[in-house]
């Protein structure tokens, strides 16, 4: 199977930096090229052949969308839907899922993996570039609504764990992990990385697709989203709130509460120091 090589795709085909990376799981040639021909001048493609090798690229590049037939040797689409969307690694990337099987009870099965979009072969373009835009425009969605953070500072209801979806349990996993060690403000990244097992790069990956941020802007926000909680709800001057939040500098911390909030500490609540 071809490899990437420099600034090719694995196939052989230039690669365009910045565009979203779609991975083709199909094992019939003649349908990887009408996708090809579909998505290339929009999406940088890469192909696997079966869904087990489909599994292995997934966990390791992490795309930004995955086309997958059903039947397949090896492993098929279902499962490796089932799987990538079981492994917080990989849970949050969109899956199209292809079949010639176009009754109903196929249908249900293949969303009950977890898939985001399901096509009946034969699909036509305009068909597959509207799940496909639907898909980008949801995810632009909830990269706005991740990015505003107020969500994380909300009472949890107490939902069953199968309700509760898996990009959000994720943010709150790292919410959590970085609350606990919030006035210490040596915690960084590769903690992060230990306390949720993932390594730096799959991180950096999954956490740009939910929010579009880096993970080192969102541990400064999530310090500054409690100091304003802080400010708020108790009666620590801004010199306590800002060591209990990591700021060892106070003129550091009212610059970036500013530049977060565009109010200086002080309008949020008088320092009474």
């Amino acid at each position: 199977m071809p490899v990437t090589k420099g600034n090719k795709t694995q196939d052989g085909h230039p690669a365009r930096p910045g565009q979203p990376t779609v991975l083709v799981v199909e094992d019939n040639p003649d349908v990887v090229e009408y996708i090809r021909a579909i998505l290339s001048s929009r999406f940088q493609i890469e192909v696997e052949y079966d869904g087990k090798q489909g599994l292995a690229k997934s966990l390791k590049s992490i795309p930004d969308i995955i086309i997958s037939d059903i039947m397949m040797p090896e492993m098929d689409g279902l499962e490796m839907c089932r799987r990538l969307k079981a492994d917080k690694r990989t849970s949050h990337i969109p899956i199209i899922l292809l079949t010639a099987k176009a009754d109903r009870a196929s249908r249900i099965e293949g969303l009950r993996t977890g898939a985001d979009a399901y096509l009946a072969k034969p699909f036509d373009r305009d068909e597959l570039l509207a799940r496909m835009d639907n898909l980008i425009e949801l995810r632009a969605q909830l990269q706005a609504r991740y990015r505003d953070l107020s969500f994380l500072f909300q009472p949890q209801h107490k939902l069953p764990e199968q309700d509760i979806h898996p990009d959000e349990a994720f943010l709150h996993e790292l919410h959590r992990v970085i609350d606990d060690k919030l006035s210490d403000p040596t915690f960084n990244i590769p903690q992060l990385c230990e306390q949720i097992g993932m390594s730096r790069a799959l991180l950096y990956k999954k956490f740009k697709a939910l929010t579009g941020q880096s993970v080192a802007d969102f541990i400064r926000r999530v310090r500054l989203h409690k100091a304003r909680q802080l400010l708020q709800t108790t009666e620590l001057n801004i010199s306590q709130v800002a060591m209990d939040v990591g700021f060892k500098n106070l003129s550091t911390f009212s610059r970036n509460f500013t530049k977060e909030f565009g109010v200086n500490p002080r309008e949020i609540r008088r320092d009474d120091s």
